[in-house]
């Protein structure tokens, strides 16, 4: 049975309309999702402002870890939304430079976050000074004796 031609427009027509629909669609999906990481983004860029002030006011160092603890968490929640976007990686990674002198926030999450921008960025000009990083980390880790046992330390 042959379709006549004022039908066949219409079918067209009514494909064009409901795939430019889904087309927008996609776009505000996609654009809540952007807004969804740019909050946790700033989130956790606040959180990391107010450790770095705390670490400049007398006896109130105690007081950096669960708000490096707080901004890793914003970090890792914008990862969840973009898991290949370098900089959040960095970002997180760097949480633990916030926690001087002390066991770091997490050994797995700061390596995972390092390998992970290792896959994304192998020629990171950053690369360099956050593997003498890690090596605090697991120096201080070693020194403060919290390593549990079955934790390998060396990579």
């Amino acid at each position: 049975m042959p379709v006549s031609p004022k039908r066949l427009a219409i079918a067209t027509l009514a494909l064009t309309c409901a795939s430019a629909g889904a087309r927008a669609e996609d776009g505000v999906l996609w654009q809540r999702r952007a807004d969804r990481v740019s909050e946790w983004v700033e989130k956790g860029n606040q959180a990391v402002r107010e450790a770095h002030a705390l670490l400049n006011v007398a006896g109130a160092q105690s007081q950096v870890r669960p708000v490096a603890a707080e901004a890793l968490r914003a970090f890792e929640a914008a990862l969840a939304l973009s898991p290949n976007d370098v900089e959040l990686h960095y970002r997180a990674f760097m949480t633990q430079e916030l926690v001087p002198q002390s066991i770091p926030l997490s050994i797995p999450s700061t390596l995972a976050h390092l390998d992970r921008m290792r896959q994304l960025a192998p020629r990171d000009p950053r690369d360099p000074a956050m593997t003498a990083q890690v090596t605090n980390i697991l120096g201080r880790e070693i020194l403060f004796g919290s390593a549990p046992a079955e934790q390998p330390l060396y990579r």
